[in-house]
């Protein structure tokens, strides 16, 4: 039996992940949209992607639940090549998609030790298909696919990293911190610098 796969609802929490233990020069960034959604043009769909860097015009989606997957492609050093005509390997390479001007793929691996896995390519077409269809960016758009070999985060942390964020945005809160302990996860809201603390209890100090 396969291990246990994390659900989508995790998928954002890898990609937060990543981005704070060192993307390149972006996990610092502050304008990170999670669980991000590009319209299709001229059709009635969208493609999910997982975080997207509006500056950097990079897109991300997490790969965690398609190593033990059903799916009948298998993303391998020769099946990329005969899509792109170059070499591509499971680390920080590059390939480019001749239907997009300049647009880049890349492919991040996270501790997975095999030399193939099994691959989404119809969802695969939509993420470039959706990210294709937005053309009001200078910058030349990337898809970065993160593999992750850990897939045991359970589901104890909420409902999205970006509802927090929104949440403290729109109560005019600092910045939430989030921090892994063990195989679950914390948040650290904070309130306002000018409202005054809560009081302790009086009757809680007696009894230490």
């Amino acid at each position: 039996m396969p291990p246990k796969m994390a659900s989508v609802a995790s998928s954002s929490r890898f990609c937060y992940l990543a981005l704070r233990d060192g993307y390149k020069q972006f996990n610092n960034s502050e304008d990170i949209i999670f669980e991000h959604s590009c319209r299709i043009k001229g059709v009635n769909a969208t493609a999910n992607l997982d975080a997207y860097i509006p500056k950097a015009n990079i897109y991300f989606e997490v790969k965690c639940h398609e190593i033990f997957s059903q799916h009948s492609i298998y993303l391998k050093k020769s099946y990329w090549n005969l899509l792109y005509g170059q070499e591509n390997d499971f680390g920080f390479s590059y390939a480019k998609c001749p239907d997009i001007d300049e647009f880049k793929i890349e492919l991040c691996n996270f501790g997975i030790a095999k030399t193939k896995i099994r691959f989404d390519i119809k969802q695969f077409l939509c993420h470039l298909w959706g990210i294709a269809s937005q053309k009001d960016k200078d910058i030349p758009a990337k898809l970065v696919y993160l593999f992750f070999n850990k897939m045991d985060l359970i589901e104890q942390w909420g409902t999205g990293i970006q509802r927090i964020i929104n949440r403290a945005k729109e109560y005019e809160l600092p910045k939430p911190e989030f921090r892994e302990i063990g195989n679950t996860f914390r948040v650290n809201l904070y309130r306002k610098a000018d409202k005054k603390p809560i009081k302790a209890d009086k009757r809680a100090d007696k009894n230490r």
